[in-house]
């Protein structure tokens, strides 16, 4: 029995349609598909896609997982990736608009738990802002009942998926922080941050009274997504800063292809 066949015992599996795809950083693609009326599915988790053909030379087969951007009450579901020249991808791009693929999920435990009061601090590496795209948007949907903190690191500006309409939104309550890693090619007119997410830059934002919160029913929950890297180093410093490590929610971007 193949990895496909034993998730279709174990998990919904659906036929949907290739709705569009657009650019949403350089290299990089967003893909929108239908939505089944009985799909339910909560910010943060993803999704697998079965694509119709076989694809020759490539030994992981025709089957991927990605993230979900799209927030739950949008009306189709949308994933981006990076364009890295695999087969895969290749086919996913070129297939014609109405093109059916078979979706298996939802999946994941990238959620946010039952507590509604304690802010939120998305700490996020490159195309890792996927799923929280769609927290920040279900966020918004909800009135923004928490405070929300989004510090997004890229190497270069175009490179920031979605970064117009995330930095776009407006409240009180959310607060986003772009910093670029490559120094050398800033944007002459940036008066954004530089350099990769630490503790310094944390606290500038956060206040070091509530990097780790006076009073723990109201602490910061961080949720970190990136390369494996950045993940593992940034869990290590927020938890050698005194963030207890089950408020640290995390996944990793391995950039398969």
């Amino acid at each position: 029995m193949n990895d496909f066949t034993l998730s279709c015992k174990i998990m919904n599996t659906y036929k949907v349609k290739l709705l569009d795809r657009k650019e949403v950083a350089r290299d990089t693609l967003a893909f929108f598909f239908e939505k089944p009326s009985d799909f339910q599915y909560q910010a943060g988790q993803f999704i697998r896609i079965l694509l119709p053909e076989a694809l020759q030379d490539d030994s992981r087969g025709n089957i991927r997982s990605f993230s979900l951007g799209s927030a739950p009450f949008e009306p189709t579901l949308m994933t981006a990736m990076r364009m890295t020249g695999s087969l895969y991808k290749k086919a996913l791009r070129d297939y014609p608009l109405g093109t059916t693929v078979s979706l298996l999920g939802p999946l994941g435990k990238l959620t946010l738990p039952s507590d509604s009061e304690r802010p939120l601090v998305f700490i996020v590496g490159g195309i890792g802002i996927v799923p929280i795209r769609s927290f920040i948007l279900d966020q918004m949907q909800c009135g923004f009942s928490r405070d929300i903190f989004l510090f997004y690191a890229c190497r270069f500006l175009e490179d920031a998926a979605f970064f117009e309409e995330i930095h776009s939104i407006s409240s009180e309550q959310f607060t986003m922080v772009t910093t670029l890693t490559n120094q050398e090619r800033l944007p002459q007119d940036w008066n954004g941050e530089f350099g990769r997410v630490n503790i310094p830059l944390l606290q500038k934002y956060l206040q070091k009274s509530s990097l780790t919160g006076n009073d723990m029913s109201l602490a910061p929950l961080y949720f970190v997504v990136g390369v494996p890297e950045m993940v593992t180093s940034l869990r290590s410093v927020l938890i050698d800063a005194g963030v207890y490590s089950q408020d640290i929610y995390f996944e990793l971007f391995t950039g398969y292809k």
